[in-house]
Parts: structure tokens; C-alpha cells; sequence
């Protein structure tokens, strides 16, 4: 992550470098400013975020963030950090008005960040391979509240016939089904 972070960084820098001056402004509007400001840069990070780099600001912390807290999305977290950023910088600098505009850029930058990296619905399938299906089924039963689909499978490298579990998760339980997996078979395979 840290050398794509660098590459991105400095290939960002020379590209503003070099674009100074040679783009024409479109608009004054301020409003239309940052709803396209905040519609390209969505795009922008979510095609670095899903490559596994970060762009220097901070969606590094973002990255980091989620991590630990998986159910949070990146879209999010990197709108919690920038909200501080962006109401910290109206009152040393005394422009309400300038921070709307940044809070309206940000809103739909991380919007489309995240219409992007987790889809319209956010809802996610994990494929589950486990030596312990019932266990692992019951625990999510019990835990989740999800259905559980047992499909069984054999293995292409070693041959040996296993059970899959197919799960259908919304976005925010991906943390806790995670953990519950982990807990329940630390040696069960989880996409």
C-alpha cells in the first residue's frame, strides 16, 4: 500500500503540475464547481482506493479505519474526517460560506465513492469453505439472523470433498460475520 500510496501521490502532483494553467475554466459557478469537483474525485479515489492505494490525504487513515471497523465504508469514514477538517477551517478562516461548498463537494465525493466500491444496495455474497458447516450455519443463525445455503464442493488442487457456505449479508454485518467465522473456524476459507 505504501509504494502505490507514493506513486499515486507524485502522479498526482506532476499532473497538476503540468495541467496548471492549460485547462480552461467551464464554469464561475460555484455550485456547479463543486458538484463536479465532488463527482470527479469520487471517481478518481475510488479507482485508486479499489487498486489498493490511497491518495495521501485521508483516505489513509480512512483505509486504516476500516480495517478495525469494516462495516463502516470508506465513503463514510473519509467524510467523518473531512467534516472535522472542513468546520475547523470555517472558523479559522471565517467562511461559512466557502466550507458549504466544500461540505457539498465532499458530501457527493464520497457518495460516488461509494456507489462505486460497494454498489447501489451495498449488500454483499460471502462463499464460505468449512470442515465445521454446522457449526458454522447454527452461529449464524444464532448470531446473524441470515440464511445459510450448503452447497457441496470438491477441492481442484487437493480433491477432497468439502461443504460451501453461501451467505447473503448486508453491508454492515460483514464486520461481525467476519469475526464470527473467524471465531467460530479459524481455519475455514472466506471470500
Amino acid at each position: 500500500m505504501v509504494a502505490k500510496t507514493f506513486l499515486c501521490t507524485l502522479a498526482s502532483s506532476l499532473a497538476i503540475d503540468i495541467m496548471e494553467g492549460r485547462i480552461p475554466i467551464v464554469t464561475e459557478d460555484k455550485i456547479l464547481s463543486s458538484l463536479a469537483g465532488g463527482l470527479l474525485i469520487g471517481v478518481g479515489m475510488a479507482l485508486v482506493l479499489s487498486r489498493g492505494a490511497t491518495s495521501g490525504g485521508t483516505d489513509i487513515a480512512a483505509k486504516l479505519i476500516e480495517r478495525k471497523y469494516p462495516y463502516f465504508t470508506l465513503g463514510r469514514l473519509i467524510l467523518l474526517m473531512d467534516a472535522v477538517i472542513i468546520t475547523a477551517s470555517a472558523f479559522v478562516f471565517g467562511s461559512i460560506e466557502a466550507s458549504l461548498y466544500s461540505v457539498l463537494a465532499i458530501f457527493l465525493q464520497t457518495t460516488v465513492l461509494d456507489k462505486i466500491l460497494y454498489g447501489a444496495d451495498g449488500g454483499k455474497v460471502a462463499f464460505l469453505i468449512t470442515d465445521q458447516p454446522e457449526e458454522l450455519t447454527r452461529a449464524i443463525f444464532r448470531h446473524l439472523q441470515r440464511g445459510v445455503t450448503r452447497v457441496p464442493i470438491l477441492g481442484g488442487y487437493t480433491g477432497e470433498s468439502k461443504t460451501m457456505l453461501m451467505c447473503a449479508l448486508r453491508r454492515k454485518q460483514l464486520g461481525d460475520f467476519r469475526r464470527l467465522v473467524k471465531h467460530t473456524d479459524s481455519d475455514a476459507f472466506l471470500v
